[in-house]
């Protein structure tokens, strides 16, 4: 998946990065939507500061692409699918990025193959000689789907088991990566000007991140 964001401000750059530190996104930032040309995307993300009507012309370009707004405001704005409000958590741009990953999945899911069957591929002598050829007893029938089903029950048995465990383990990450994104977006929020102003200049700074009773530096 591919997001272009277009921004000139440190912290909604440090916000997203968390956002897309997975290997199945990239995140491609630019100070103009010119500056994205023919570049395929998955969503584009703008910062109100940059935002002009003028845009509205190369972003109806993208038109199988997701468009959100950075915007103080909150409120829907022509030519955008979403507008989110700042400040924000990088767990809301999450959500948009689940959303277009759980669509994309789903369009492949139900492509539909048109197979073309042939009239008359068999004569009614040949159809006849199938049905005979393919007699067999019912009791073996029988014993064979039971054994058949029986295996199918243990191997649904499995599978619902691990999936029960690897959804408690995902849960748990959920869990514990939201709670982070919040300390981070809290201790963003509380730095002093100074410190601001350097991380807006891209300089790296030290901020304390508190979660709960514990502390991380």
């Amino acid at each position: 998946m591919h997001i272009v964001l277009v921004n000139t401000n440190a912290v909604i750059s440090k916000l997203l990065l968390l956002c897309t530190s997975d290997t199945t996104t990239t995140l491609q930032e630019v100070s103009t939507v010119e500056a994205i040309g023919n570049e395929s995307c998955d969503m584009i993300v703008i910062d109100e500061s940059l935002y002009t009507k003028q845009m509205l012309d190369v972003l109806g370009a993208f038109t199988d692409t997701q468009k959100v707004l950075l915007s103080y405001q909150g409120d829907a704005v022509e030519g955008f699918d979403k507008t989110i409000k700042k400040p924000f958590l990088p767990l809301q741009i999450l959500s948009i990025i689940e959303e277009i990953q759980g669509n994309q999945e789903k369009n492949i899911e139900e492509e539909v193959f048109d197979v073309k069957i042939p009239p008359n591929i068999l004569n009614f002598q040949e159809i006849e000689q199938i049905k005979i050829l393919l007699e067999v007893d019912n009791t073996l029938l029988a014993d064979a789907y039971l054994r058949d089903e029986s295996l199918e029950i243990d191997k649904m048995k499995s599978v619902t088991e691990q999936l029960m465990a690897e959804g408690i383990s995902q849960a748990k990450e959920r869990i514990e990566k939201k709670k982070i994104e919040q300390a981070i977006e809290v201790a963003i929020q509380g730095l002093s000007k100074k410190k601001l102003k350097k991380l807006r200049e891209g300089k790296e700074i030290k901020m304390r991140i508190q979660l709960k009773d514990n502390e991380l530096c």
